[in-house]
């Protein structure tokens, strides 16, 4: 997220951790308790919530960059037995401020990115309580960078990769924890990124 002469932001690269994300399942209604709760098939929904780092956000010459942001989501799907997902979410990755010095004063960039993943999970029983599973998906993401002098905006869809480990720790409910990977984020009129969540 960098000035330009043209108005327009620099390429840079974005590396994002998310914190601890959490999710909140429950198993189609009716349905009664199994010895194994990732046997069970129904919808399930939750949220994701977290910090994120930032790597290389802004060019050398910034006065100022941020390096941590908030970030958020929620996500709904479908599990279709012991290991297979489908699964639909929005995530909100947070901004970053950074302030670029000019001749006689000095210029504050804005630059967010939030967007939907639509992706897969295979999944792996680990014990009674606790799962491993991958995912790979599409990440439809919508960029801006901003400042007083310009404003520039984007979208496409990109590869998302991930995985992580699930905690079963009530009947109807989990914690999951997840590691994403948002590949080639942006262009070059708003900045280009690569996003680690985890």
């Amino acid at each position: 997220m960098a000035p330009t002469d043209s108005g327009s932001a620099a390429g840079t690269r974005l590396i994002i951790l998310l914190g601890c994300a959490s999710a909140f399942a429950l198993p189609t209604l009716g349905q009664e308790a199994t010895p194994s709760p990732f046997d069970e098939s129904g919808f399930y929904f939750g949220a994701d919530a977290g910090a994120l780092d930032y790597d290389n956000a802004c060019d050398p010459h910034a006065l100022s960059c941020d390096e941590r942001a908030e970030a958020w989501g929620a996500f709904a799907g479908y599990r279709f037995g012991r290991h297979f997902s489908l699964e639909l979410g929005g995530l909100d990755l947070g901004e970053v401020h950074a302030v670029y010095p000019r001749v006689t004063s000095t210029l504050d960039v804005t630059g967010d990115v939030d967007g939907y993943v639509l992706s897969g999970l295979f999944s792996l029983p680990l014990s009674e309580r606790w799962q491993a599973f991958t995912r790979a998906g599409g990440f439809r993401w919508q960029a801006e960078t901003s400042s007083a002098e310009f404003q520039t905006t984007d979208e496409d869809w990109w590869a998302v990769l991930g995985g992580g480990l699930t905690w079963h720790f009530q009947p109807s409910w989990q914690l999951r924890f997840q590691y994403l990977y948002l590949d080639d984020l942006g262009n070059v009129d708003i900045g280009r990124a690569n996003g680690q969540v985890a």
